[in-house]
């Protein structure tokens, strides 16, 4: 197994009820293909505004 890099994403949403959510992913690269190794989450009711 060969390990070529790693990375890290956010990714923000709103639902239809006012709930904002911003993921966070962690990413391996094995044997050439891109994996998530990790996930965490956070939920905001009634977030007004979207982080950055």
């Amino acid at each position: 197994m060969g390990i070529g890099g790693a990375a890290s994403l956010r990714i923000d949403c709103e639902d239809r009820q006012g709930v904002y959510y911003s993921d966070f992913m962690n990413l391996l690269k094995i044997d050439g293909v891109w994996k998530v190794v990790g996930k965490v989450f956070e939920a905001q009711e009634g977030a007004s505004t979207r982080l950055s």
